[in-house]
């Protein structure tokens, strides 16, 4: 059995409806549980719309007193980062694999060859390939918006020494710990499967298997394309060559769609 599993807070429910039609339009043979993790932040209504887009959701919450001893994250985001590590607590049910996807991402085409792969840890590249917190670590780093997880890898002792690695300093976000902690156990699949918005262009927007909005603006939280997309996304397109204004304004499009 295969499940899918998202963390998930109120101020992120526009990104997890786009995530979830995305994915039961693009692939209508989904049947797999949905496991969505919550903090105390998420409404009944938000639940009850949820499952009237899909029926097997399992909400599970958040064991949020066993991050009491964790740092702060040094970047101010809106909802604990460190909760996904809960998902090394599904050890116990009946999961050949589990996929975890940030609720910013949108699935645009057909995801059974990324189910196919049975790698402990399947992960696509960090682009780009820089975590100030790992410069002295060598190698390829992962982007954590995608992490599928086999059963012989979902162990409650992860969560523990992850637990551990967070308690040590303030860490940016829960990805230079993952990176850190699991960096001799991944393997990398095609980069189609977790793409960024600043690695878009135009010749590899129709190839994009699933699309993520990363930084902290996100195109539900504005009308305005300047506002939808940190400066950084924007420039880094541009220095590719790319009319990032386009390329923005198609994006745009394509979450605006699933919406």
């Amino acid at each position: 059995m295969i499940a899918f599993f998202t963390a998930l807070n109120n101020n992120f429910m526009p990104g997890m409806k786009a995530l979830l039609k995305s994915l039961l339009v693009n692939n209508p043979w989904f049947n797999y549980d949905y496991i969505i993790l919550i903090d105390e932040d998420i409404s009944f209504e938000n639940k009850k719309e949820l499952l009237k887009l899909y029926k097997n959701i399992k909400f599970i919450n958040a064991k949020i007193k066993d991050y009491k001893n964790c740092k702060k994250t040094s970047v101010n985001w809106n909802f604990n980062l460190f909760y996904r590590f809960d998902v090394f607590e599904l050890q116990d049910l009946d999961y050949d694999k589990i996929v975890m996807i940030d609720s910013d991402m949108i699935i645009l085409k057909d995801i059974k060859e990324l189910l196919e792969y049975n790698n402990d840890i399947s992960v696509c590249k960090k682009y780009p390939n820089f975590m100030p917190e790992l410069k002295d670590i060598k190698g390829n780093f992962f982007n954590c918006g995608l992490i599928s997880l086999s059963r012989n890898i979902i162990n409650l002792n992860h969560k523990k020494n992850l637990l551990e690695i967070a308690s040590q300093k303030n860490w940016s976000s829960d990805q230079p710990i993952l990176n850190f902690y699991f960096r001799d156990k991944i393997t990398f699949i095609p980069q189609k499967f977790n793409v960024v918005t600043s690695n878009v262009t135009l010749k590899n927007l129709n190839e994009i298997s699933i699309l993520h909005f990363h930084g902290n603006k996100k195109p539900w939280m504005s009308d305005n394309i300047l506002e939808c997309f940190e400066p950084f996304v924007s420039n880094l397109i541009t220095k590719a060559g790319e009319d990032s204004n386009e390329i923005m304004t198609r994006i745009k499009k394509l979450y605006e769609y699933y919406r």
